[in-house]
């Protein structure tokens, strides 16, 4: 007896493009799709075997963007689970696909964020170092420009601390 497959497609938010696709590949309504793929994975192909159940994967995913998988084939529970297949994804025309972590668009998110943070802690850090105080204090004092004094040194602060100090 030959092995037989299932081919379904996996459980998914679908764009309305792609739902309006699938809905008038399988005939039937977008909206009920949209329902049902939220939450569950549809079997759409049943009894098969495994070249035309791969062969109508590809088709689902060529013709309307949805992924579908092919589930089924012989009966592994006895052997051990280093010797089973690992179960894989049906895509269009790519034998080898890499899985994705992370989309690109997404990478460069995380990366530009990441570098503003950096920037910003740089420079919030920069203007408020404390060794750079004295060198200010005394470019202050060698043109004799108490504007540039008071911006860089808070006169009400260290007057405040000389009261507390000869009290």
């Amino acid at each position: 007896m030959t092995d037989v497959f299932k081919v379904a497609i996996v459980a998914h938010t679908y764009t309305p493009d792609e739902l309006r696709r699938l809905g008038a590949l399988l005939k039937t309504n977008p909206a009920k799709l949209a329902r049902h793929l939220r939450n569950n994975d549809l079997v759409e192909k049943r009894n098969v075997d495994e070249i035309t159940a791969q062969r109508y994967a590809a088709l689902i995913y060529e013709k309307t963007g949805a992924e579908a998988i092919v589930l089924g084939g012989p009966d592994l529970t006895s052997l051990p689970a280093s010797d089973k297949p690992k179960a894989t994804k049906a895509r269009a025309g790519d034998t080898d696909a890499k899985p994705r972590l992370l989309r690109p668009v997404w990478l460069g998110v995380i990366g530009a964020v990441l570098l503003a943070a950096l920037v910003s802690l740089l420079l919030i850090s920069r203007q408020t170092l404390p060794t750079d105080a004295p060198q200010h204090l005394h470019n202050a004092m060698q043109v004799r420009n108490s504007a540039k004094f008071e911006r860089h040194v808070r006169v009400t602060d260290l007057w405040q601390a000389f009261q507390s100090d000869v009290v």
